[in-house]
């Protein structure tokens, strides 16, 4: 079954794919929205299942022993 988002929902997402590192505030400013509502539509995409997991994905190449 397909989680129903809205446009806002895949601008948020594209936001994050872009750099997952931006906190909610940037997120807020970028979508010319409040803080609460990223909070509250963050929340609401990790309960639907659309955001799994943080993850962490480091380059082997440049770990040393």
């Amino acid at each position: 079954m397909r989680a129903k988002v809205g446009e806002f929902d895949v601008q948020l997402l594209r936001l994050l794919s872009k750099n997952a590192r931006l906190n909610y505030k940037q997120l807020a400013e970028a979508l010319n929205t409040t803080r609460q509502r990223i909070t509250r539509r963050m929340e609401r995409l990790e309960r639907m299942g659309v955001i799994k997991k943080y993850t962490v994905i480091p380059d082997s190449l440049t770990l040393s022993p």
